[in-house]
């Protein structure tokens, strides 16, 4: 048997705590059956090391090795577009090679 508390609180007995395995931080779930509630127990998932997990996901066979390159996020970005200005309004993008020659100075 047990008492509620002012705070709404019960202790569930030394026994039931030993006998479901029950430690502290266990969440439990409150159903109301309609003529009673009963305490359901979530089962904790058991605490593992990252040595653990390794192998539980397997990359996609490619027929190539894979390249560093292959996992750098910033390959995945699009260069800007470039505008001369002189098209009245009209965007127009500057071809890669007159952007670089740009910024080293060599188109002169």
């Amino acid at each position: 048997m047990a008492t509620l508390t002012e705070k709404g609180q019960v202790v569930i007995p030394a026994a039931i705590h030993r006998r479901y395995g029950l430690v502290p931080g266990t969440e439990v779930r409150f159903v109301d059956d309609g003529d009673g509630i009963r305490l359901v127990i979530r089962r904790p998932v058991a605490a593992s090391t990252v040595e653990e997990g390794f192998g539980m996901f397997r990359p996609a066979a490619t027929e190539e090795p894979r390249r560093l390159s292959d996992f750098d996020p910033a390959s995945l970005l699009t260069p800007p577009m470039r505008c001369t200005g002189r098209e009245a309004g009209i965007a127009k993008p500057l071809p890669a090679v007159m952007i670089a020659d740009l910024l080293t100075g060599s188109g002169d």
